[in-house]
């Protein structure tokens, strides 16, 4: 639209160069700007695009004239590049794409590098000896051969879209891989209530006491358990509260470092606690992906003006979960602490599958131990190994009333986490279990609700 009332412009008053100077410069200031502060948490189009595409008509509407259009889009590598640049935008991405079927969704730069050269190469060709060829064809047949060729991509697409036509690869015994990528709902078929914009309350509603949930994302993948146990009535007169949400520690004194991704941790809290304190709930289960908030989370994170990643802050924090479970412990609740699980790439169904060039497809056969699981260490960001932090939560909520609930004795064997249990991925990705899993499997779980 911009573009079609940049050319009515021209077309109605001819080219004005009076600002040609001035528009270029705006304009060019205009999309380098959005290079640097668009990136993939800014929800896009929207009213963001209002800058690049302001900044593109400002420098059409300059004209050829000014300094930064005759020396930066009239030279000839800019001219070339916008030759081929449709070709090249139409390859580029399934460039990128397949080297992450490759090599999994962290290529390396010098890969990355690779497949846009590749692009480039395929879109040259591309333009001389297809798209010069049709664009200036004389013969009667072109449009008819064209018009062929989209009708045939068309029903090629829709019957591939309706698995008409099948994948090589679902003949090789990989589609419980994208069954396991697919299984994530866990709250399917529980009534929810929006209590907070992203946070909800799920509530299985019962004449007696009710167990409550409180967590992240690790404590919401319990769910589908909990909520089976509910349906086929096992759970007595018992029902159940979630109050969760994905990437937030269930901590009171915990808030978002200045400059960080924010948080709902000034709503979620005071909720989560008044929770605690109904009548109708006699047990509280806290869970969190802990390791998270003491490594890459623990720059974003503070508790008292000390961020997590220094030794008073992981002190402070300690001081206020033994404290929280203290309260909990009073207040005549039984409380559970469910410690991490193993978290590793090699368990995420899609990076499992080793693709070849050659179209060999195969099981990563990496083995992931229960050792690695507690010596694992981001250098930088945390003070002690994952098993030093799982024996510190460990005796703190062992000392301030709480039972533990550790998950590794049932996702391993011999030393060894399971990637599989009869043949299907038991992760959906690289640090969540899928919800079939849980529902059938996850039997730690079941002495928090069961009468």
């Amino acid at each position: 639209m911009a573009g079609a009332m940049l050319a009515w412009r021209h077309f109605s008053r001819g080219q004005d160069t009076r600002f040609g100077n001035v528009y270029s410069i705006i304009g060019l200031l205009l999309i380098t700007f959005s290079l640097i502060w668009l990136n993939k948490s800014n929800p896009y189009p929207c009213w963001r695009a209002i800058f690049p595409v302001t900044g593109t008509v400002l420098l059409l509407a300059a004209g050829p004239g000014p300094t930064i259009n005759r020396w930066l889009l009239s030279n000839p590598i800019s001219i070339w590049v916008g030759l081929i640049s449709y070709p090249l935008y139409l390859f580029h991405w399934p460039a990128l794409s397949f080297l992450r079927i490759l090599k999994g969704e962290h290529p390396s730069s010098v890969s990355i590098l690779l497949a846009v050269g590749l692009s480039f190469v395929l879109a040259a060709l591309t333009y001389y000896f297809v798209e010069k060829k049709i664009r200036y064809a004389k013969s009667r047949w072109t449009i008819f051969l064209l018009l062929t060729a989209f009708i045939v991509s068309g029903i090629l697409g829709l019957l591939i879209w309706q698995k008409k036509i099948k994948a090589r690869s679902s003949g090789l015994g990989f589609d419980e891989h994208i069954q396991a990528a697919l299984d994530v709902k866990y709250f399917k078929g529980v009534d929810a209530s929006l209590f907070y914009p992203g946070i909800w309350i799920q509530e299985g509603k019962s004449k007696g006491f009710k167990t409550l949930y409180i967590g992240d994302s690790h404590m919401q993948q319990c769910a589908p358990r909990i909520f089976n146990l509910f349906k086929n009535e096992k759970t007595g007169a018992r029902g159940f509260i979630f109050f969760t949400l994905g990437g937030l520690l269930p901590v009171p004194g915990v808030s978002v470092s200045f400059g960080a991704q924010p948080q709902p941790y000034d709503v979620f809290i005071p909720k989560m606690l008044e929770l605690a304190n109904r009548k109708d709930v006699d047990r509280i289960v806290i869970a969190a992906r802990w390791i998270l908030y003491f490594s890459w989370k623990s720059k974003e994170l503070e508790i008292n003006s000390f961020r997590l990643d220094t030794n008073e802050g992981l002190k402070l924090f300690m001081e206020s979960f033994q404290n929280m479970i203290q309260t909990f412990v009073a207040n005549g609740k039984q409380v559970f602490v469910i410690l991490s699980m193993a978290t590793d790439s090699s368990f995420d169904p899609k990076l499992m599958i080793d693709r070849k060039l050659n179209g060999d497809i195969a099981i990563n056969p990496r083995v992931y131990t229960v050792e690695e699981f507690r010596e694992w260490k981001k250098a930088k960001e945390m003070k002690m190994t994952q098993g030093e932090l799982m024996d510190k939560i460990t005796y703190i909520a062992e000392q301030a009333g709480a039972k533990i609930i550790d998950p590794m004795p049932y996702l391993s064997k011999d030393g060894v986490c399971f990637r599989f249990i009869n043949g299907k991925p038991i992760y959906r990705d690289g640090s969540h279990l899928r919800a079939s899993f849980v529902r059938d499997h996850a039997n730690y779980l079941d002495e928090t609700i069961l009468p």
